[in-house]
């Protein structure tokens, strides 16, 4: 774990997913588009009664021998991608949107269905309709409780928006803010989480150690239902 990751753990902005989900190990988001977790052999048969026939398996590299399975049975885009909030996602994005635009149905996964996975899938809801990510991230959500990108997701997620649509860096609040408040729960007044974002160019992770340094409170680790 570098210096910096080590500060993130300390201060509360680390995010680890070790936790019993106690739902469904996919949800149909889009007429044939599923997000879930890392499926196991015995998962085949449950993803073929769903009709899927191709799947974006987002893994370190270190985990993609675990679903080795999946290539004999659908079409398998592997992407390796760390759950970290430096992690570049974002170039991820068009290479998943190619790959899904064409497929009849499809599941995006990874380790847990919470964070890499539904941000890929916020992604291509974003490129098929035109959404915020807040109002993508609210869509999946409400089929996916468990959702929450990572903060560092959640600002490149801010960033596409703005790539996709500039207009929308007029808005207020961003979407970045509205997650930060609503999602993430940071104590602050959504002007002034709009204002932090602002200065740091909607890097989430950097503005909030810039705001808080080590007092942090670790709720803004963010909530799940």
């Amino acid at each position: 774990m570098g210096l910096f990751e080590q500060l993130l753990k300390r201060v509360g902005l680390d995010f680890s997913y070790e936790f019993d989900l106690r739902s469904a190990p996919f949800n149909e988001v889009d007429d044939g588009l599923f997000v879930g977790e890392r499926p196991t052999p015995a998962s085949v048969e449950r993803m073929r009664n769903a009709g899927v026939t191709h799947v974006v398996s987002c893994l370190e590299e270190s985990e993609q021998d675990s679903t080795a399975f999946l290539e004999a049975h659908f079409e398998v885009l592997r992407l390796n991608v760390r759950d970290s909030i430096r992690e570049d996602i974002a170039s991820a994005f068009q290479t998943s949107h190619a790959f899904l635009k064409d497929a009849p149905v499809a599941l995006v996964h990874c380790r847990a269905g919470v964070s890499r996975s539904v941000t890929l899938t916020i992604a291509q809801r974003m490129q098929t309709h035109g959404e915020s990510f807040w109002v993508a991230f609210e869509h999946v959500r409400a089929r996916r409780p468990e959702a929450l990108p990572n903060i560092g997701f959640a600002s490149q997620l801010q960033r596409f928006e703005f790539e996709l649509d500039p207009r929308r860096r007029s808005m207020h609040p961003s979407s970045l803010a509205n997650y930060l408040r609503t999602i993430a729960c940071v104590p602050m007044p959504m002007e002034e989480i709009e204002r932090m974002l602002r200065d740091h160019n909607f890097d989430a992770a950097a503005a909030l150690l810039a705001t808080f340094d080590d007092e942090i409170p670790r709720v803004v680790r963010g909530v799940r239902l």
